[in-house]
């Protein structure tokens, strides 16, 4: 791994973050590309460096017929210690028999089979015969869930105030500020004071700071827990400062519920409480 290039290094520790607790995770580059690298406008460079790590063998990735491409990182619990592990929800739908490299649409894009070309016969010689390359149809790139799937039963209203009240927000971050959000929400607070908190943060801030754009994006300020500190006093939430441990926690149940409403587009939170409960 030290010999590879810095952004397959960054991708393999966010796969880390991505990965449930026995190390599993949807694998289709769509829905990577949205956790680990939100900026970037099309999949290419997230499924070269997936390909990548498979072949360096820190992950493996299975294609299921039903529910796409799953990954398991292979050495998982050398490198994250999870205090009361939950059972993996989608390790069912790994096989390696079922093993496929991530780049196989992308080999067949590039033409790399070799074709027969007849010798050309005696009386045309001195032409050269030139053969086209078969065309293949690109697969269209599975989606991921939209920002209001993810949103949906998690005060979507309040999300896009909040939202707002950073200036020059961009679009591309929105997935990721909303896996944020639903860690918010399922934490205990409301969205309107999120949004409260959110005004009254930018603010706080100096107008020449505001100006320069030099502020942290919205994103940024939900990981981080920002609005904290801007809770009421009579809120029964006591800002407080939140552990780590403590943060990853909240962020790997909604990574978690997220992962399962892809498989399952019309489960509930509530529902999903429930079995996890059980």
């Amino acid at each position: 791994m030290t010999r590879q290039d810095d952004a397959t290094k960054c991708l393999a520790i966010a796969l880390l973050n991505l990965a449930d607790d026995e190390g599993y995770f949807l694998a289709d580059p769509g829905l990577v590309r949205s956790f680990a690298r939100p900026i970037d406008e099309e999949s290419s460079t997230t499924r070269r460096l997936i390909a990548q790590l498979e072949k360096v063998g820190w992950i493996e990735v299975s294609n299921h017929s039903t529910h796409g491409l799953i990954g398991r990182v292979v050495n998982f619990q050398e490198h994250q210690s999870i205090d009361r592990p939950k059972p993996s929800k989608i390790k069912e739908y790994f096989s390696t028999n079922d093993r496929r490299t991530i780049d196989d649409d992308s080999s067949l894009e590039q033409g790399t089979g070799n074709r027969e070309v007849q010798k050309p016969s005696t009386a045309d010689a001195d032409s050269k015969a030139k053969v086209p390359k078969p065309k293949v149809a690109k697969a269209p790139e599975k989606p991921g869930p939209s920002v209001n799937e993810i949103l949906a039963e998690h005060d979507p209203a309040s999300y896009w105030a909040t939202s707002k009240a950073f200036p020059g927000a961009r679009s591309s971050n929105h997935r990721t500020a909303a896996v944020y959000w639903v860690a918010a929400i399922n934490s205990g607070v409301t969205g309107p004071l999120i949004v409260q908190a959110a005004k009254q943060f930018m603010d706080s801030l100096p107008p020449d700071q505001v100006s320069r754009g030099a502020i942290p994006q919205c994103a940024k300020w939900l990981s981080e827990e920002g609005f904290r500190s801007f809770l009421p006093e009579d809120s029964p939430m006591v800002p407080r400062k939140v552990s780590e441990a403590e943060r990853k926690a909240r962020l790997a149940d909604a990574d978690a519920f997220l992962a399962a409403k892809c498989l399952n587009p019309s489960l509930t939170l509530e529902a999903w409480r429930a079995s996890n409960a059980a």
